[in-house]
């Protein structure tokens, strides 16, 4: 800050008292820029402080008092004559002006029945000069007699240069209710408070009360932490319509950055693609990996909470609402929560669930069945398993293919017989998962079997190999053996196996997706179990 510099036994001069008064001003001003922030990245002047509008106590009338603040502005240093400095209207500071005490402002409701008013409360800086009297000056013929004004004129002169906030109220036009608009400010001032007032009302609540959506105040230091764990600066109500939803969070914003974050309540549910505009820039909305065209139905529900992030154009959801089977869940965000679950037991299509974003895929090939064999069959293999994690962008169907159990071999007969299993087949889900059956059980000789081996994934983020069946057992009496029992698939054990003599008893089939089948002694083998896939969808 600069500095009047004196010596001893100098003379004072006038502008040694002027220059110290502007200088502290000056300083100020620089100090008050600082902290105010009043750069290029953030809104101008002005800004408010204080100024609050309240209804008259302890009686409400049709008065509102505006409380003690100040407006800060940029303003040139001395528009008018400083004294003897003169005018410095080459350099522009951000001034404070104040306010020091409340004032009260009347308000008129319209005269129309049926009609509503809104009443603008704005405030400005002004510079004013003051304190008027007539001054004595020194005289040099006769020092003991000083003057009265300049040259003894009894010229009144102002002592005092002020600066202001001004407050002033201005009315909006009557309108039928509902259809009343604000007055904008004048040249100047800052819109700081609306009050709307109906024909025949004879007292001001707070209801009636509220802040102009572009009103400039700013927060005080110990307010802040507040307002951030309220999240007051990016939480408003959507006021849009279907599909386009509108925000208004106070401050405004001044433009769409990067990792803005905001949190609405929703009024409408979308019924497609929908838009964002916060503070009057708008984006497009859309899901992680989707395109803003992809946007599905329902996304964003009627009466419940969102929020969404910038990306500096448009707007990623990233906490909203789903509903499963008519509950509503709040999750932390669409690809979050499970929306729904699809079952393939037989080959199909999936078509991907409005909403969805991701899918987890478990793909089972089919099961082989049990060898048939004098001395006991073997059980055959299970199919194998894939896990797969797939994005939904871009997609819109996928062709399922679901393996086949393998059939069954032999039938009730007293004779010998080396009868191998046959094998499952492969499962796939597209391109995306793909896994292989189970080998049916292996007969190595007419008295001897082997179990059947499980089937390989080849394709997915997890490859699961299907359970190996077991060898069937040699005959212990006579025309009496043990068939061996199926392989386990992901979704459970095979077909158990049976001891009894040729021709009496079939071997039993597998029971879970995938798994074998059981080994036979001369009489049908169990088959195996077709394979299976299953969607999870978030």
């Amino acid at each position: 800050m600069d500095r009047s510099i004196v010596y001893t036994a100098s003379l004072p001069r006038t502008v040694d008292f002027l220059n110290a008064n502007k200088f502290a001003m000056i300083g100020h001003a620089y100090a008050m820029k600082g902290c105010l922030g009043f750069t290029g990245s953030t809104p101008p002047p002005p800004y408010v402080e204080g100024l609050s509008c309240t209804p008259t106590t302890p009686t409400a009338d049709l008065n509102v008092h505006v409380n003690i603040g100040s407006v800060y502005n940029v303003d040139p240093v001395d528009a008018t004559a400083y004294s003897d400095l003169g005018t410095d209207s080459t350099h522009n500071i951000l001034k404070q002006g104040i306010l020091y005490d409340a004032v009260t402002l009347a308000i008129t409701p319209p005269s129309n029945p049926g009609y509503s008013q809104v009443y603008l409360v704005q405030a400005a800086l002004q510079d004013t000069d003051s304190g008027s009297a007539v001054l004595p000056y020194y005289n040099a013929a006769n020092p003991a007699q000083p003057f009265s004004g300049p040259n003894n004129s009894g010229t009144s002169q102002n002592t005092t240069r002020l600066t202001k906030c001004a407050v002033a109220l201005k009315a909006g036009v009557a309108a039928p209710t509902g259809s009343q608009a604000p007055p904008t400010p004048d040249v100047g001032y800052a819109p700081c408070w609306y009050v709307t007032v109906s024909n025949g009302q004879t007292q001001i609540t707070g209801a009636n009360i509220a802040q102009a959506p572009s009103a400039p105040f700013f927060p005080t230091l110990p307010s802040i932490p507040v307002h951030i764990q309220n999240g007051d600066w990016i939480s408003a109500d959507d006021t849009g319509t279907t599909n386009s939803l509108v925000m208004t969070p106070l401050p405004a914003i001044t433009g769409l950055l990067k990792y803005q974050k905001f949190r609405f309540k929703i009024k409408n549910t979308n019924t497609g693609p929908a838009t964002l505009s916060v503070s009057g820039f708008t984006g497009s909305l859309y899901l992680a990996g989707q395109s803003p065209s992809a946007f599905p139905a329902s996304t964003l529900l009627a009466n419940t909470f969102s929020e969404a992030i910038c990306d500096g154009i448009n707007f990623e959801v990233v906490a909203t609402q789903v509903t499963i089977n008519n509950n509503s869940y709040t999750t932390g965000g669409p690809t979050a929560g499970l929306v729904n679950v699809q079952a393939f037991p037989a080959s199909g299509t999936y078509l991907p669930t409005s909403g969805a974003t991701k899918a987890l895929i478990f793909a089972t090939g089919g099961g082989g069945s049990g060898s048939d064999v004098c001395g006991g069959g073997a059980g055959g293999g299970a199919g194998a398993t894939a896990i797969a994690l797939l994005s939904l962008s871009g997609v819109s169907s996928v062709v399922v293919t679901i393996g086949a159990g393998g059939a069954s071999v032999g039938t009730s007969t007293t004779g010998i017989v080396t009868l191998n299993g046959n094998a499952g087949g492969t499962t796939s889900f597209g391109a995306f998962a793909v896994a292989g059956g189970g080998q049916g059980g292996i007969a190595v000789s007419s008295t001897s079997a082997n179990g059947g081996l499980g089937g390989t994934a080849t394709t997915g983020l997890v490859l699961i190999p299907g359970g190996d069946g077991t060898a069937g057992g040699q005959a212990w009496a006579s025309n009496t053996a043990e068939g061996g029992v199926g392989g386990a698939s992901f979704w459970g054990g095979g077909g158990g196996g049976n001891t009894g003599s040729a021709g009496v008893v079939a071997a039993n089939p597998a029971r879970a997706y995938g798994a074998g089948g059981a080994g036979a002694f001369d009489d049908a083998s169990g088959a195996g179990k077709s394979g299976f896939v299953f969607v999870m969808e978030f």
